[in-house]
């Protein structure tokens, strides 16, 4: 994966749709996933995405 961002719909994907888009939304907003806003679209950082898939105990919440 060497891309630097990622669309929340990647991540849904990515994350094996184990969570709600609405949820990534919420969390998202909440600073709990960082992410910038481009226009009316956020992209979610690489570096949380990897270490979101490659940690099995990762605690997003």
């Amino acid at each position: 994966m060497d891309k630097n961002f990622y669309t929340v719909d990647e991540f849904y994907v990515l994350a094996g749709k184990t969570i709600a888009k609405t949820t990534i939304y919420n969390y998202v907003r909440k600073g709990k996933i960082p992410a910038k806003r481009f226009g009316d679209r956020y992209l979610i950082l690489s570096s949380f995405v990897n270490e979101f898939l490659n940690n099995p105990n990762f605690n997003v919440g």
